[in-house]
């Protein structure tokens, strides 16, 4: 794999970080009631989502193999450490990993779920893709409340607009 795959996924990691933390700082002027205010016939709040959210990405940094899964508790402060674990992990496994690594199949099932295969650098772009749904989902929540967390595109985040 070329150095512009490593620095592509390296920026798909930094990219996620900036975009989450620009969430939780939304996120942070708002009432425990507010982040739990059920929405919708499935009940989603930003709580749920935010849980949601970092905890796939703590599940794949578990199966990969970086950290063992550990719980988190639901309380925002808990909520804040467990995102600064995931992002750690996820600078130091894309970090960690080069050239030909990338390309190597790993195996998975979804709960209930056949084995699924795919190239190791792929289960991290899905990773990535799944926080995007999650933060846009978020980033909805937070803008009804009055608290829009701005501008989340990766070009932007690539101009510099940090």
């Amino acid at each position: 794999m070329s150095d512009a795959l490593q620095e592509l996924l390296e920026s798909l990691v930094a990219h996620n970080a900036w975009a989450d933390e620009k969430i939780l700082a939304a996120a942070d002027p708002l009432s425990d009631d507010d982040i739990g205010q059920k929405h919708g016939p499935d009940g989603v709040s930003i709580r749920r989502t935010l849980i949601h959210a970092v905890g796939t990405q703590l599940w794949w940094l578990s199966n990969w193999g970086v950290a063992p899964l550990k719980e988190y508790e639901r309380e925002r402060s808990a909520i804040r450490i467990a995102y600064d674990d995931a992002h750690a992990g996820l600078r130091t496994f894309v970090q960690s990993h080069r050239g030909e690594a990338w390309s190597q199949p790993i195996t998975w099932s979804f709960p209930g779920g056949p084995p699924v295969t795919l190239p190791l650098c792929q289960t991290l772009v899905q990773v990535m893709e799944h926080s995007v749904q999650h933060r846009a989902e978020t980033a909805t929540l937070l803008t009804a409340l009055g608290r829009s967390p701005g501008d989340l595109d990766y070009i932007r985040f690539q101009l510099g607009d940090r």
